[in-house]
């Protein structure tokens, strides 16, 4: 019991509500959730750092569809994080440090609900996820095609 009482203080904490309460492998989510909690607390001690992200300016690029956004705070990659439900928030030291970098694809319907988010390493695109780790769509890997040869990105053994 006081483990699942402990994932219910962590969601209340960091979101300000619980926002699955009944999850159904709930030691699973409980996992991912004290991932995301430990970043949200390494934010919380130290709100004003800013992500070494910006050198990736010069990979801003946008079409009819998508938009690339570049995330410039630790609460950005959070958000994304637990917009995605996948593993980014455990990514916000070596962001920090410049060990690696991402940026965020968005729908120009709505800029601020994630789609994608990637990561880029010296010059090679290494990840792009989507909610759950699902694979980019085929109309998502067209804007990243395009974006790649306007940007002369590579995209890495993925």
């Amino acid at each position: 019991i006081k483990d699942y009482v402990d994932y219910l203080n962590m969601q209340r904490d960091m979101y300000g509500k619980i926002k699955e309460k009944y999850p159904v492998y709930w030691l699973s989510e409980k996992q991912i959730l004290i991932g995301k909690y430990n970043a949200w607390r390494e934010l919380k001690k130290d709100e004003l750092i800013e992500l070494n992200q910006e050198n990736m300016r010069k990979y801003e690029f946008e079409d009819r569809y998508y938009k690339i956004i570049i995330p410039t705070t630790t609460a950005d990659i959070l958000d994304e994080a637990s917009q995605q439900e996948h593993c980014l928030a455990s990514y916000v030291n070596t962001i920090r440090d410049g060990r690696t970098n991402v940026v965020f694809i968005r729908s120009q319907l709505n800029l601020e609900q994630s789609c994608l988010t990637v990561e880029i390493r010296e010059g090679k695109i290494h990840q792009i996820k989507g909610r759950y780790n699902r694979r980019p769509t085929d109309d998502e890997m067209k804007f990243v095609d395009k974006w790649c040869k306007e940007k002369e990105l590579e995209i890495a053994g993925m």
